[in-house]
């Protein structure tokens, strides 16, 4: 069987290109005739990163400038999968599957942009209904992402969450006063909100006392056009306050931070509408996931698709306003015996979002019986 995957993002090294490696490396292992279409030459040794591994031998890449291209491509293919931010290409294979991570753009009249060019808005409806009418199946990664697809753009999606790399033992032993917090380095879209965690976090050891163990760990890759000067301006933000930023860190030492510290922060979607501006919010949380799955208390907004991994105050806990992350995190680090059970229900919740889990599953989907249902 030949099978293309295309990944128009791959340099960014996120969660939706984990998906995207998850699925190579099981067409790999496989034995198919897998093609991998990028705009970017495939860099294997970058994606130990995401903890995938793929021997670049097994595949072979097609240089892809752009969806037309990835449709041109997708010609005399037996399966085609995308994981897309926009309206995916139209597919000439003989299966089409695309992922959708949300979205961002609906196809309904928005506004005055829709009223001054209406012939170029009513086109894009139109080129966006032949491209979905190429596809057999729509996936994406959560029942909030769902809600929206079908919303904004009419599209029925299966939900299936994204893969977590979850520990085979998780560590139970003492905890560090540490508070880590993982995303993206970048300002726009569903931006994690580091300026909120780093105030907050300030707050918080003033008014401690300024223990000198005390630290917010705060992990995430470089976006490559918005983040050398945002982090410039979180650098400064943060000033004397004991944070430390972790760029582009390796996997290795993000499982070291999750396994030494007490919490997790999570404030993507902090002061936004989900429902006026739903793109803003975290669409799942494979980085929540990670930190249960280490025995870290998560904090979360209770906003996006948070609510659907962490129910507060059985495995996590949920914050709405700075006052609330601060006095939930100072009972965290002052009593951290209490929250033991919590720590524990998180880590049996975790299990449930696996890479394995994720690996079984895209089998059965992708590779075998067209109607075989997954668990």
């Amino acid at each position: 069987m030949r099978i293309a995957i295309y990944a128009p993002y791959l340099s960014t090294l996120g969660g939706g290109e984990k998906y995207a490696l998850v699925i190579l490396s099981e067409a790999v292992r496989a034995g198919y005739d897998v093609r991998l279409l990028s705009p970017e030459k495939p860099a294997p040794e970058r994606w130990l990163r995401l903890n995938v591994q793929v021997d670049p031998s097994r595949f072979s890449w097609v240089w892809t400038a752009d969806d037309d291209a990835a449709t041109l491509a997708s010609q005399n293919i037996d399966l085609f999968v995308t994981v897309h931010n926009d309206v995916p290409p139209s597919s000439r294979a003989g299966r089409s599957i695309a992922v959708l991570q949300f979205p961002f753009r609906p196809l309904s009249w928005t506004g005055l942009e829709d009223l001054r060019h209406p012939l170029d808005s009513h086109r894009r409806r139109r080129n966006a209904a032949s491209r979905f009418d190429s596809y057999d199946e729509f996936i994406c990664y959560s029942e909030f992402v769902k809600r929206h697809l079908a919303a904004r753009w009419g599209v029925d999606a299966r939900v299936l969450h994204p893969p977590v790399d979850i520990p085979a033992k998780p560590p139970h032993g003492p905890r560090r006063p540490n508070i880590v917090a993982v995303g993206r380095f970048f300002r726009s879209g569903n931006n994690k909100r580091h300026d909120v965690l780093i105030q907050a976090f300030g707050r918080l050891w003033h008014e401690s006392g300024r223990p000198k163990n005390w630290r917010l760990h705060l992990v995430g890759g470089l976006h490559q056009v918005e983040g050398p000067v945002h982090l410039r301006s979180l650098r400064q933000l943060a000033g004397d306050l004991p944070v430390t930023f972790h760029v582009d860190a390796p996997h290795q030492t993000l499982g070291q931070l999750y396994s030494e510290s007490s919490m997790f922060w999570h404030a993507a979607g902090f002061g936004e509408s989900d429902e006026r501006r739903p793109e803003r919010m975290e669409h799942f949380g494979i980085t929540t996931v990670e930190a249960m799955a280490h025995g870290c208390v998560v904090l979360v907004l209770p906003k996006g698709g948070q609510p659907e991994l962490v129910d507060d105050g059985l495995n996590g806990l949920h914050w709405s306003t700075t006052d609330e992350l601060v006095q939930l995190s100072r009972n965290v680090l002052s009593e951290p015996a209490v929250f033991d059970t919590i720590r524990e229900r998180a880590i049996e919740s975790a299990r449930a979002y696996s890479t394995e889990r994720f690996r079984g599953q895209i089998r059965r989907l992708l590779f075998e019986e067209r109607g075989t249902a997954y668990s």
